[in-house]
């Protein structure tokens, strides 16, 4: 197992996806007898997983390809045009948006699986670490997204989603050429609630 657990909403059970795809639910309340084994998937999976409002999961395996998975046992997906899912896991926004990311490039889908951003944004460096979504007090979701060209370089880009038009925007670049590559996951925190600032970190 590479994809950290997934809880779900009530708190009932814990969904375990093996790295060969196999799909897991243990009962919280017990943690005993056997897993009950919901779903086997195609493909190899090492990047988190995500679960929506509705309780539906998302797992992108190593290939790009993006599963939607009913916990009952049923699923549908999609090629995302990602040839790997580098080291970031799924996202989903406030409004339902599945953010995947591989081979430097970003894509946004609905819960229907139907891509929203066709040409995607590509970084030009392999994101190496999970990104950040935020919603502005404009309305606009930003991601933050850290990735690394080489053993020594790397760079935060934030982008804008425009869901309407199916774009990503880039708002801000910071290249760090004399840094070691970014590979820790992006922290975001509130400043405060009255000028809609935020802080974000991650490591080198």
């Amino acid at each position: 197992v590479k994809v950290p657990p997934v809880l779900s909403q009530d708190g009932s059970d814990l969904f375990v996806m093996t790295q060969n795809g196999v799909l897991y639910k243990i009962d919280t309340t017990t943690f005993t007898g056997t897993p009950d084994e919901v779903i086997t998937l195609g493909g190899e999976f090492t990047v988190p997983i995500a679960m929506d409002e509705d309780g539906y999961l998302y797992a992108l395996n190593s290939s790009g390809v993006l599963y939607k998975i009913d916990t009952t046992g049923t699923e549908r997906h999609a090629s995302t045009g990602l040839t790997s899912s580098d080291s970031a896991g799924v996202l989903i926004d406030g409004d339902g948006f599945v953010y995947v990311f591989g081979g430097g490039k970003i894509f946004v889908f609905n819960n229907g699986l139907i891509n929203m951003t066709p040409g995607g944004y590509s970084t030009g460096q392999k994101i190496t670490t999970t990104p950040a979504i935020v919603k502005g007090t404009d309305g606009v979701t930003y991601v933050i997204v850290p990735s690394s060209a080489s053993d020594s370089s790397g760079k935060i880009t934030i982008l804008a989603f425009n869901p309407t038009v199916g774009t990503l925007t880039v708002e801000k670049v910071w290249d760090m050429p004399s840094s070691f590559p970014i590979s820790a996951a992006v922290g975001v925190a509130p400043v405060n609630e009255l000028n809609g600032n935020y802080y974000f970190a991650t490591a080198t």
